[in-house]
């Protein structure tokens, strides 16, 4: 699961369960801050990012979605 929305300061909120998605979003060459990771049982299952909307578009083509 993979989702995207605005946030009010120029930037997108990312929130993924997806590994793959979450090793995508790491290398790709663009800034994006870790804004929350999420733990069930010691292991780390979901991320939430913070991304400029300047790379909207590509992080909504690693994920596939449109915010």
């Amino acid at each position: 699961m993979s989702d995207m929305w605005r946030l009010d300061d120029g930037y997108v909120a990312v929130y993924t369960e997806d590994k793959e998605v979450m090793k995508r979003i790491s290398s790709a060459q663009m800034k994006c801050q870790v804004m929350a990771e999420y733990y069930r049982e010691g292991v780390r299952f979901a991320v939430q990012y913070k991304v400029s909307r300047r790379n909207k578009e590509q992080v909504e083509a690693l994920i596939g979605l449109q915010a």
